[in-house]
């Protein structure tokens, strides 16, 4: 993405040089033309970094302390299938997602994948709450509340 976004920076720091240089010469092209594929690109990379940290969060936050803290493996084991479950349709695209003519198709497969994880933020919630109700503890209850 940096790359892709460093492009229209130096380009705009030539420009800006070669006329700042006292010279009658204009540089100056179809900026349409020269930007939109690599600005699109950009944004798909930016989608994808999007994709990668929530998965990384729903990791971090769905391990083995999780377990220990519930003690409901199953529930959580349950969660973790349906994370590893969103990115199968980004696997699966049956087109280039860096090709411009498909980001209608693009930006509905990332709609789809942010309300999944709506869905999975909201179960994940009522989750928590119901194993905080379930713990027999004060210990416990405090783990929980201090890990998460």
């Amino acid at each position: 993405k940096t790359v892709l976004e460093s492009w229209y920076k130096t380009y705009m720091s030539v420009r800006e040089k070669i006329e700042a240089s006292g010279t009658d010469h204009r540089w100056e092209f179809d900026r349409k033309r020269l930007f939109e594929q690599t600005n699109y690109m950009a944004k798909i990379c930016e989608n994808l970094h999007e994709v990668a940290m929530v998965l990384d969060q729903f990791q971090k936050f769905l391990g083995p302390e999780l377990k220990a803290v519930t003690g409901d493996s199953e529930g959580i084991d349950d969660v973790i299938r349906r994370v590893e479950a969103l990115i199968s349709p980004l696997e699966t695209v049956p087109f280039d997602i860096f090709d411009r003519r498909y980001k209608a198709s693009w930006d509905a497969v990332m709609l789809q994948f942010r309300s999944k994880v709506d869905e999975i933020e909201e179960m994940t919630k009522s989750f928590i709450d119901t194993s905080f109700q379930k713990l027999r503890s004060a210990e416990g209850a405090f783990d929980l509340l201090q890990n998460f």
